[in-house]
C-alpha cells in the first residue's frame, strides 16, 4: 500500500511547474521576508490598484512566505518539494484507515490519487491537503476521546493563513454533526461528541469571521455574529458536561430526515433549471440558462446550489462545473464518478456510521459544485470505503490485482511519454524546474532594451515576468485579482471582447508581452496594423506600438531562440512557436509595413518553422 502511494503520488507530482499563480505567489512571499508587509503593490503593477488587496491576500501570506523561504534554501525543487510532503501526508493518512488492506483498497488509493491530479499543481491550494490529512486524523481521534474536537480550532486558525481552502473545515463540519447526532441516537448515547465538535465549529467559525476576509465574504456577518458563536460555543460546552441525550429517532424517521434533504436540493434545481435568465459559465464563455440543453441546465443548476458569488451568477472560472468536463471522457474526472459510484453501493451493504456518510456528502456537494474541490471528493470517497470496511474478498482482491498490473505500468508509461492520453494537461512533463515555456530570455531582452517599459501582461504571463523583473519593471496585470482594481480588470475584460489593443494605450501601455500559446490576445494585436511583433522565444512574443518604431525598414524581428532548441521543445509548445514564426512575416505584410522590415534575424530558423508546418 504504502509503496503504490509513493509511487502514483511520484507520477503526478513530480512535474515540471506549469502554474501560472506559483510567481506571484513568490514574488509577495519574496516581500514578505525582506520585511515589506503588507505588500506594496504600487511596486508590482503600474496599473490601478484596488482599495485593500490585503483583506484577500492575507489568507496565503504564510504560504507565499513558506514558498519563497524554500525557494531560496534550493531554487524551484524547494516549492516542488513541499507540495509532494502536502500531497504525501494527504494520500497516506487516508490509505492507512485500510486496516486489512487488500489489493482492492490499493487499487482504491491508486485511482484516488490519479483522480485527485490537479491538486498536484505547485500553487497555495497543496496546502489544502496538508490541513485536510490533520482535519482527517482529528476526525478519527475524535471517535474515540470528543476531545479532540478542539483541536479544530487551532488547525483553522493556521489553516486559514495558508490558504482559503480551510473553508473546507466550516463547511463539512455541520454535515459531520448532523451524522452524528443521529448516530447518538441511534445509540442511546449521550451528545458529548456533537457538542464538543459543533462547540469547536463555533469556535474557528468566530476566529475565521473577525480575522479572514474570505470567511466573512462566505456568510456575509459582522463580528457582532463572531460573538453570538462563542456564546452558542459555551453554552454546547455546558451542554457536553452533564451528558444530555437526544430523543431516539426510529429508523423512519432517519429515513424521512434524508428523503427531505433530498427533495429540498431537487425541488431548488428544478427552481433553478426553470430560470431561463440566469446566467452560467460554460467553456465558450458565460451563457443564459435559456440557450442550454435541459440536462446541462439541470447540471449547472445543481452546481449553483453550492458555489455561487451571487443569486444568479457564477463569477469565476473555478466555478466551470466538473459536468463540463465529464463529457470529454477524461480518465481524472471519470474516477472520480466511479469512487463515488462505489460507495453509494457499499454504504447499504455493510454498517457505516451516519456522521460518515454525512461528511462524505458534504464532500461529494462542494467537490461535484466547484472544479478545484473535485480531487478532495475523489480521496474522501476512498476514506469513506476504508471507514465502511467493505472490499476484503478474496476473489475481488485477485481481479484488483489484475487491474493494478495493468493500471499502474499505463499511468507510468502515460505521465512520461504521453500524458495527454490519460487527461492529464498538454503540458504535464516530468521533472523539476519550470516548464519550457517559462523562458528567461524575453524578460531580459525586454529589461535590456525597453527598461521604462510600461509593458501589458496577461494573467498568464503578468505573474512570472514580475517575478522574474524583480519590481524594476512593474507589470499591468497577472493571474492574482485581489490587487486590481474593477477599471482594470474592465478594461483588460473589454479589450479582449472587442477586440481593441486601443483601450490598452489609454491605460499607459505601451509594449505587450503575451505567452506564445495564448491565441487569442496574439490574434488581436496581429489584427491591429498600429502593433508590430518586436520578439519571440520559445516562451513569449513581444508586441510594440508601430509608431515607436524605425519607420524605414531598418527592423529586425528578434529571435531568442535556435533551431536546435524549437527542435527540443514538447509539441505543444513547438507547433505554437512554429506557427508564430511563420504567420509573423505575412502579418507585417498584410500591415503594409515595409517589406524588409519582415526579415527574421535566424532565416535558417525561419525556414525551419515553414517546413515543420508543411510537415
Amino acid at each position: 500500500m504504502i509503496f503504490v502511494t509513493l509511487w502514483m503520488t511520484a507520477i503526478i507530482a513530480v512535474r515540471k511547474i506549469d502554474d501560472i499563480d506559483l510567481w506571484w505567489h513568490l514574488q509577495i512571499g519574496t516581500s514578505i521576508l525582506d520585511g515589506q508587509y503588507p505588500p506594496d503593490w504600487t511596486e508590482f503593477y503600474f496599473s490601478d490598484i484596488a482599495g485593500n488587496p490585503d483583506t484577500v491576500a492575507a489568507s496565503h501570506y504564510a504560504s507565499d512566505a513558506l514558498f519563497a523561504m524554500s525557494f531560496r534554501m534550493a531554487g524551484l525543487v524547494g516549492p516542488q518539494f513541499i507540495v509532494l510532503v502536502c500531497l504525501l501526508s494527504l494520500f497516506l493518512v487516508i490509505s492507512r484507515r485500510a486496516v486489512r488492506a487488500n489489493f482492492t483498497h490499493v487499487l482504491l488509493v491508486a485511482v484516488a490519487v490519479l483522480a485527485s491530479y490537479q491538486l498536484s499543481l505547485v500553487r497555495n491550494a497543496v496546502f489544502g491537503a496538508l490541513g485536510l490529512a490533520v482535519y482527517l486524523v482529528i476526525i478519527h481521534r475524535a471517535g474515540k476521546d470528543a476531545r479532540y474536537w478542539y483541536l479544530v480550532v487551532p488547525l483553522v486558525a493556521a489553516w486559514s493563513w495558508f490558504h482559503g481552502s480551510f473553508l473546507i473545515v466550516l463547511g463539512t463540519l455541520p454535515f459531520l454533526v448532523a451524522g452524528q447526532i443521529i448516530d447518538c441516537s441511534r445509540d442511546r448515547a449521550p451528545l458529548k461528541g456533537p457538542c464538543h465538535a459543533i462547540s469547536s465549529w463555533c469556535f474557528a467559525t468566530a476566529f475565521a469571521l473577525v480575522t479572514n476576509f474570505q470567511a466573512t465574504a462566505l456568510v456575509a456577518v459582522q463580528p457582532i455574529h463572531a460573538f453570538l458563536l462563542v456564546v452558542v460555543a459555551l453554552a454546547l460546552m455546558v451542554t457536553a458536561r452533564y451528558q444530555i441525550t437526544f430523543p431516539v429517532f426510529s429508523n423512519r424517521v432517519i429515513g424521512g430526515l434524508y428523503v427531505c434533504l433530498a427533495t429540498v436540493v431537487v425541488t431548488y434545481v428544478a427552481l433553478k433549471a426553470t430560470d431561463s435568465s440566469m446566467i452560467v459559465r460554460t467553456e465558450s464563455g458565460f451563457e443564459t440558462m435559456g440557450s442550454l440543453s435541459v440536462p446541462m441546465r439541470i447540471a449547472h443548476a445543481f452546481n449553483n446550489t453550492v458555489w455561487r458569488s451571487a443569486h444568479n451568477t457564477f463569477g469565476s472560472i473555478d466555478f466551470l462545473s466538473p459536468f463540463e468536463f465529464l463529457r470529454h471522457c477524461h480518465v481524472i474526472f471519470s474516477g472520480v464518478l466511479i469512487l463515488i459510484g462505489a460507495v453509494a453501493v457499499w454504504l447499504y451493504r455493510h454498517k457505516l456510521r451516519h456522521q460518515t456518510v454525512w461528511f462524505w456528502l458534504a464532500f461529494t456537494l462542494f467537490g461535484l459544485g466547484y472544479v478545484r474541490t473535485i480531487g478532495f471528493a475523489a480521496l474522501i470517497s476512498a476514506w469513506t470505503i476504508f471507514e465502511a470496511g467493505a472490499f476484503y474478498q478474496k476473489t475481488l482482491s485477485k481481479v484488483s490485482l489484475g487491474f493494478l498490473l495493468i493500471l499502474i505500468p499505463y499511468v507510468t508509461w502515460a505521465a512520461f511519454f504521453a500524458p495527454k492520453s490519460i487527461g492529464f494537461y498538454p503540458t504535464h512533463q516530468p521533472g523539476m524546474g519550470p516548464a519550457p515555456f517559462f523562458s528567461s530570455q524575453m524578460p531580459a531582452y525586454i529589461e535590456a532594451n525597453f527598461p521604462s517599459a510600461k509593458p501589458f501582461t496577461t494573467l498568464g504571463s503578468g505573474g512570472y515576468l514580475s517575478w522574474k523583473w524583480q519590481h524594476r519593471i512593474p507589470v499591468f496585470i497577472d493571474g492574482f485579482y485581489a490587487p486590481h482594481s474593477g477599471s482594470t480588470l474592465d478594461t483588460y475584460n473589454r479589450s479582449l471582447a472587442a477586440g481593441n489593443a486601443r483601450l490598452l494605450e489609454k491605460k499607459g501601455c505601451d509594449l505587450a508581452i503575451l505567452n506564445i500559446w495564448d491565441r487569442r490576445w496574439i490574434d488581436l494585436f496581429n489584427g491591429d496594423p498600429l502593433w508590430v511583433p518586436v520578439a519571440i522565444d520559445r516562451g513569449f512574443i513581444a508586441f510594440a506600438p508601430r509608431a515607436a518604431l524605425p519607420p524605414d525598414g531598418t527592423l529586425k524581428i528578434q529571435l531568442l531562440l535556435e533551431t536546435d532548441a524549437l527542435n527540443e521543445l514538447p509539441p505543444y509548445l513547438n507547433k505554437a512557436v512554429t506557427f508564430a514564426l511563420l504567420e509573423t512575416p505575412k502579418i507585417l505584410r498584410d500591415h503594409h509595413y515595409p517589406v524588409t522590415a519582415a526579415a527574421m534575424q535566424s532565416e535558417p530558423l525561419h525556414e525551419y518553422a515553414r517546413a515543420s508546418i508543411q510537415d
